[in-house]
């Protein structure tokens, strides 16, 4: 507070003073006590007068308050003096003065007497003060603490206070801070920031960890947090960040992790005072040798590239020419945290990738030069037992053209002389202050991607102290977080191709291997938030994170479900291959067991991860078996599931998807048989599939020649026009040998009721009479049922035994389903360790024959119970079964043709002649080995150099394949 302030607030109150004593001499009336307020004013005068002569040292706001309060008693005084000078009869008459005016106006000028004494004394340095408490003023009585935060504050704000009184004064401030939050806010209210940032800059060690301490549990809220940013706290952090005592750093560190976490906003002001480059210099100290690319060397180099990327050699100071030989010729090596001299791959990975930068520049051993300032660095010694036999050479000035600059926090030597545990502590702290800035800050998160950072939390993940690999961990999950968001940052920082994000991605793939840290949360979060970065071979993130849907750990498995959901999503360009690979890990029953059984909180991101799996993968037959649209049914009829928004608007598509394509399988086509015959075809797998591929087989592709209408076999003809009724919707499989079974998981073959039919089938049928159904075909589109044998809502029977529990003779199978749970449910039949598992009481063990059993041998056990009321028409069943036979017997492999010089070096064989299914055969075969088919599109076929030069086009149509073959490449005999 300036001192011309001061007295110009003081001299109101001294000219009062002096107008009480004079006119209390003059009084006629109760003179005894006008003489008494005389005393006690001039008493007063004189204290003012004290004050105004030590105005600098004075703090403000006791001061302004005290005299404040002083002006209005002595504003009373005076009026009450004034009415005792009157001296005619008359006045004395109608002039009033009750004595207890004059008593409670002499105790307030008392009280303030007290309050100017304490302020004198509160503002006294140490020597002039008495010893012992100093006492509280009356003006506090009402409220002890704030005397108390006065008096620490005024220690604070006196100049010629010790440094350790004022370290104590800071001391106590944190007390108060951290005991209670309104005296948090009263110590901001009352001017203490500004003290602390004082003895922050010119305080001891202890005095700058308790200022640093005080203003980081002052900032618990936005409105604190910026009072202090506005009062300078960024650029003092920043000089300590760079100058100060490593302890002092790390508690400076913390300090700003806790504003940022309490009001990102500020974020940015740290920022722009280069707090980011400081806090990643100190994490990559003796965490990879090139920590000295992060030294805070100069004002000047404001720019955090040009400071932690400008210099790609390793030892920038070796001018001498025999010295840049020996550094050619050695590779960097890797400071551990933990001082372990063993590489591990991860430090062999960092090794490599500084080796490849001293490689792209080998030429730079200049000292870098920033606007007018050149700067010598000096030499790394991160580790110095690797280097004690070196010499430090001098460093020497060049005249009027460069100057020395000191290195941060006094030398790289003697950050390296702090004893291990104050190194871990400011690794751990600048982690968290990293983590917290870099929260939703896009700029803050590509300054920290385009340093050496992601190296050091690489490197900090696999070997660092507990708390320094879980900060590590949480920035990483935040940078990823905005990287996800922030298209340009993922692809400029984690590129596959780059080493910083390869190091990053391999370490957080090794915790969710290990599944049992501490740190599995935040690196399944960072997987998750990278899964558009990751090609479509990259598979090996899925198999961990399927497993750990089987956790017992709700969080985890919450997790794990949100962080496929990502890679499964339709904004993933890439869903359709990890939709597969996680339905191949057995995703899909791991999450059917979450839907069903999971707590709330589980079902909802499983049952959305589900719905991705049935709209990607509507063909897949492992989905089929696992019957996903049975569950997808169930979780529609569950209120708390379809409220959640995300659900509401995906299960219909799943849903539709699903039941849509309920064909497109084998096993689909085969449950429509079993539901239309009756009877049971699981043992005919491989006569259905041989036939389906004999209706399609290319035979048929000769009606765009027209030759078939003069073919004398009338059998011939009637397969023609079955061909034509059934409208095939896709090529894929259509070339297949019947001898010829591709593996079920991958059965594209079966896609061919997917695709609109040829336009020249169209017109051939139109000049025909519609020929007989065919005996086994797919039901027409308006008979389709939607799920499994009869359809979900088609009645089945229930055994005695079912029914004692169901209660009805006759139910839906899914009805029965959610029956016999709400029966569990309500008998507390789920084992309380494992609630998958299910305890059978008398009336359960009589329906399971077992004392105990789980969700998929139960759905097994309900078979026996579940009887079909329609009459099977076995009469039906063995006509279709003696017409398809009959079929197959007459089947023929198609005619052998000449092919072109061409086919014949792409197939690398020597024989032109072969059979034209031969032909299709292998260029399919080609095309599914070499996996051409468009993820987007799998009509579409993306051709490579082979088939480019084949074709004659860089893609074609799987239903225009045949067709330029036969114009290009087959002679017919």
């Amino acid at each position: 507070m300036a001192a011309d302030l001061v007295k110009e607030i003081l001299a109101r109150p001294i000219q009062l003073a002096d107008q009480v004593s004079k006119s209390a001499e003059e009084a006629q009336s109760f003179k005894q006590e006008c003489l008494e307020f005389k005393a006690k004013t001039e008493k007063l005068a004189a204290l003012l007068r004290q004050a105004a002569r030590a105005s600098s040292d004075l703090y403000e706001r006791p001061t302004r308050r005290i005299i404040d309060d002083t002006e209005q008693v002595l504003e009373k005084a005076i009026a009450l003096v004034m009415k005792a000078r009157a001296n005619g009869i008359m006045k004395r008459v109608f002039t009033i003065i009750p004595t207890a005016a004059f008593r409670k106006t002499s105790m307030q000028l008392e009280n303030s007497i007290g309050d100017v004494s304490w302020l004198l004394r509160v503002s006294a340095s140490a020597d002039d003060r008495d010893n012992g408490y100093l006492g509280l003023p009356p003006i506090a009585a009402n409220e002890p603490i704030l005397c108390l935060i006065w008096e620490q504050i005024a220690i604070l704000y006196n100049g010629s206070t010790s440094l350790d009184d004022r370290s104590d004064a800071a001391a106590s401030l944190v007390s108060l801070a951290r005991d209670n939050d309104r005296y948090g806010k009263l110590i901001i209210e009352e001017g203490g920031v500004v003290g602390l940032l004082k003895l922050a800059k010119e305080g001891k060690l202890e005095g700058q960890e308790n200022a640093a301490r005080a203003i980081g549990l002052l900032g618990r809220d936005p409105e604190s947090v910026e009072h202090i940013v506005n009062s300078g706290v960024c650029s003092v952090f920043a000089k300590i960040l760079k100058e100060g005592h490593m302890k002092v750093q790390a508690v400076v560190a913390w300090a700003i992790s806790e504003l940022a976490a309490n009001h990102p906003k500020c974020q940015d002001h740290f920022a722009q005072n280069n707090a980011i480059r400081m806090l990643v210099s100190h994490l990559a100290f003796e965490t990879i040798q090139e920590h000295s690319k992060y030294a805070i060397t100069s004002k000047n180099q404001m720019s955090i590239h040009s400071v932690v990327m400008a210099s790609n050699n390793p030892n920038p100071n070796n001018h001498r020419k025999e010295h840049e030989d020996v550094d050619k010729q050695s590779s960097p090596e890797i400071g551990h945290p933990m001082g372990n001299n063993t590489p591990s791959q991860m430090q062999n990975l960092v090794t490599n990738t500084m080796a490849m930068r001293g490689q792209n520049n080998p030429g730079k051993s200049k000292p870098q030069v920033s606007q007018n300032h050149g700067t010598h660095h000096t030499p790394d010694h991160s580790k110095s037992n690797q280097y004690s036999n070196a010499k430090q050479r001098p460093h020497h000035h060049h005249q009027n053209q460069h100057q020395h600059v000191k290195l941060s926090g006094a030398s790289i030597k003697g950050r390296e002389m702090e004893d291990p545990a104050t190194k871990a502590e400011m690794k751990a702290m600048a982690a968290r202050a990293l983590w917290q800035l870099s929260k939703g800050n896009v700029s803050i998160c590509r300054n920290i991607t385009e340093s050496r950072a992601l190296l050091c939390f690489a490197v900090l993940l696999e070997k660092g102290p507990e708390d320094v690999q879980s900060y590590s961990a949480m920035a990483l999950m935040e940078i990823t977080e905005v990287a996800e968001q922030n298209a340009d940052l993922r692809r400029s920082a984690f590129k596959p191709t780059s080493p910083a994000a390869k190091a990053v991605v391999e370490q957080l793939l090794k915790i969710i291997e290990n599944a049992n840290s501490d740190l599995l949360v935040p690196c399944i979060r960072s997987i998750g938030n990278l899964a558009r970065t990751f090609r479509a071979t990259e598979t090996r993130f899925v198999g961990p994170l399927v497993r750990l849907l089987d956790e017992r750990e709700p969080e985890v498995s919450i997790e794990a479900a949100i962080a496929l959901s990502k890679f499964a999503c339709t904004e993933n360009f890439l869903h359709a291959y990890h939709c597969r690979a996680i339905v191949n890990a057995g995703g899909a029953k791991h999450l059917i067991q979450l839907v069903y059984f999971g707590e709330q909180m589980v079902q909802i991101p499983a049952l959305i991860l589900l719905c991705y799996l049935a709209m990607h993968l509507p063909e897949n037959e492992i989905l089929a078996q696992e019957d996903v649209l049975i569950v997808l049914e169930w979780s529609s009829k569950q209120a708390h599931l379809i409220e959640e928004p995300s659900i509401e608007s995906l299960l219909p598509d799943a849903k539709s998807d699903e039941n849509d394509n309920s064909l497109s399988s084998l096993h689909g086509v085969v449950r429509k048989l079993e539901s239309k015959l009756g009877v049971d075809l699981s043992h005919k797998l491989d006569f259905i599939r041989a036939q389906i591929h004999f209706l399609f087989q290319p035979q048929q592709q000769q009606h765009h020649h027209h030759q078939q209408q003069q073919l004398p076999h009338q059998h011939h003809q009637q397969q023609q026009q079955q061909h034509q009724h059934q409208q095939p919707k896709d090529h894929f499989a259509l070339h297949q040998n019947p001898n010829y079974h591709p593996a079920p998981p991958s059965s594209s073959a079966f896609q061919i009721f997917s695709a609109p039919p040829p336009q020249n089938h169209a017109e051939v049928a139109v000049s025909q009479p519609p020929p007989p159904p065919p005996a086994v075909s797919a039901p027409p589109k308006t008979t389709k049922r939607k799920g499994g044998p009869g359809g979900l809502n088609k009645l089945c029977g229930v055994s005695p035994e079912l029914q004692t529990i169901v209660g009805q003779p006759a139910l839906p199978r899914t009805e029965i389903v959610k029956q016999l749970w709400a029966y569990i449910r309500k008998h507390n039949l789920q084992d309380p360790s494992n609630k998958r598992k299910i305890i059978c009481n008398d009336e359960l063990r009589l329906v399971f024959e077992t004392d105990c059993t789980d969700m998929f041998k139960m759905n097994k056990l309900l078979a026996k119970h579940i009887i079909p009321l329609e009459p099977s028409k076995q009469s039906g069943s063995k006509k279709a079964k003696v017409d398809v036979e009959s079929a197959m017997r007459s089947s023929d492999p198609g005619p052998s043709v000449i092919i072109s010089e061409a086919l014949a070096n792409f197939f690398g064989v020597g024989e032109r002649e072969m059979l034209q299914s031969e032909v299709l055969r292998r260029i399919w075969e080609y095309i599914k080995l070499s996996n051409l088919e468009d993820p987007v599109t799998p009509m579409v076929i993306l051709c490579d150099a082979k088939l480019q030069e084949l074709f004659g086009c860089e893609s074609i149509s799987a239903l225009g394949i045949p067709e330029v073959l036969e114009n290009h490449h087959i002679i017919r005999k």
